[in-house]
């Protein structure tokens, strides 16, 4: 998170406005305890900096040499019990799929700990997530040069038949060919209710000629105070971008239309997704594109 800069400038933007006097729960702190690092900065009166890891906490701990106002707590958050109620938490356990880390439930029992008063307001940083769906093209060999180029990291071409797969620095918006609509809508704060069972028909109008070879996800991240959303369609972001691919790549055109059946279940902490699509030619054809596909 730290080498992403619009990330992790829009965290500090929103932490700085609404931490000073707060007390603050980092949920998933990290070896490097960012967030909590800059709540206390900001001014918190008091930070719980929460971590699942036995390592990171470790880590955390030699990092904040356990200053006042943090303190370092080992476990996940279902697990724990803090001796106050807190104003506003904190966390980045955001996905490639922006539910797929678990963020749902975690953020669901952390509610738990918000005192009455901070909960008529806007008491998570971020407020919320959408991850987008797009029909798009399979990367070009370009892509792969550059990214090499760029990082001296070799990426393979996928093999055929892998149905998921994962590109970092993808630019998203050369690959798609319509535009892209809601997957999974995620809300938190200020009395928001998120539907944990989540289902939707999406229709895609073809904006321009390609070869059709899968969905390329991104996630739109949202922050209180006005300030913008951050995107891992970005080409500089770190989050790198899942891509489901079709059964068999398929040339589309413009005025064509493609039909995508999805359901999202955040009940549990591993999330479960379903994908289903059809192509609908301006001809009245019908090809079917994948049939229900589940995956985690």
């Amino acid at each position: 998170m730290r080498e992403d800069v619009a990330r992790t400038a829009a965290f500090y933007k929103a932490i700085d406005a609404l931490a000073p006097d707060a007390v603050v729960l980092d949920l998933g702190t990290g070896a490097l305890a960012l967030l909590a690092r800059r709540a206390a900065k900001a001014g918190a009166r008091r930070v719980y900096a929460v971590e699942a890891s036995k390592f990171a906490a470790q880590e955390a701990s030699k990092v904040l040499e356990n200053k006042d106002p943090v303190s370092v707590i080992l476990g996940r958050s279902q697990e724990i019990h803090l001796p106050e109620p807190v104003d506003l938490v904190v966390h980045e356990i955001l996905g490639e799929i922006a539910s797929r880390e678990g963020v749902v439930t975690s953020l669901l029992d952390a509610e738990r700990f918000v005192s009455p008063a901070a909960k008529l307001q806007c008491w998570s940083v971020p407020s919320g997530a959408q991850t987008m769906i797009a029909p798009a093209e399979m990367p070009t060999p370009r892509y792969f040069e550059n990214f090499r180029a760029r990082t001296g990291t070799f990426l393979a071409m996928p093999a055929a038949g892998t149905r998921m797969l994962r590109f970092p620095n993808l630019p998203v918006s050369e690959s798609i060919l319509a535009e892209p609509q809601i997957f999974e809508d995620l809300k938190w704060g200020k009395a928001c209710s998120m539907k944990i069972h989540q289902r939707r028909l999406t229709r895609f109008r073809v904006t321009r000629e390609g070869l059709l070879s899968g969905f390329v996800f991104f996630i739109m991240v949202h922050f209180p105070v006005d300030i913008a959303p951050v995107s891992s369609a970005d080409e500089e972001s770190h989050w790198a971008n899942s891509f489901c691919t079709v059964d068999r790549p398929v040339t589309v055109t413009p005025g064509d239309f493609l039909e995508v059946e999805s359901e999202v279940d955040l009940s549990s902490d591993t999330p479960t997704y379903v994908l289903a699509a059809k192509l609908r030619r301006m001809g009245g054809e019908v090809e079917n594109l994948m049939q229900r596909y589940v995956f985690h």
